[in-house]
């Protein structure tokens, strides 16, 4: 996993140079849309707000991108159980920042109940939309392989047979 860290970024780079060079973004992917149009347009005041709209598009359009990547260029394949291992660390990571916190339960719950379409979300709860969002993830990482798949096949047909 850690060989797909500087693709994962590299992905969250290239939009905010894009957004930075005032890129009006039409072929964007519609959760960086909407995560860099509440972003610019809702004020300091719903900073937290932005960013878990942010990392909600960076895991779902991000991270299949950057997996997909990984593989192609360096032949690299994550399976499902490395991969889920991630998220079970970032889960840990967020559960070490609640100690910190003042006008709310955890890192997590804020991210959740933003993330979600509804608030008050219980903290047990938490883990399970993290893993939704990442299940969702893997989900768009194994279209992308199986299209890449086909058209492969489709640009190499194999022979007729004799």
């Amino acid at each position: 996993m850690a060989a797909l860290n500087p693709l994962f970024a590299r992905n969250f780079v290239s939009i905010c140079k894009r957004v930075l060079a005032g890129d009006d973004f039409p072929d964007g992917p519609q959760l960086w849309i909407d995560a860099l149009l509440f972003y610019r347009t809702s004020g300091p005041a719903n900073v937290v707000r932005a960013l878990a709209l942010m990392a909600q598009a960076h895991i779902l359009v991000d991270l299949p991108n950057a997996l997909f990547e990984l593989e192609k260029t360096e032949n690299i394949r994550v399976n499902e159980e490395q991969y889920q291992a991630v998220f079970d660390h970032i889960i840990a990571c967020l559960n070490s920042l609640d100690a910190n916190l003042v006008d709310a339960e955890s890192v997590q719950d804020y991210l959740i109940s933003t993330l979600a379409m509804h608030f008050g979300v219980v903290k047990k709860a938490r883990a399970l939309r993290i893993r939704s969002l990442s299940k969702a993830a893997w989900v768009r990482y194994e279209r992308h392989r199986e299209f890449a798949a086909l058209q492969r096949r489709d640009e190499n047909p194999s022979p007729p047979a004799n």
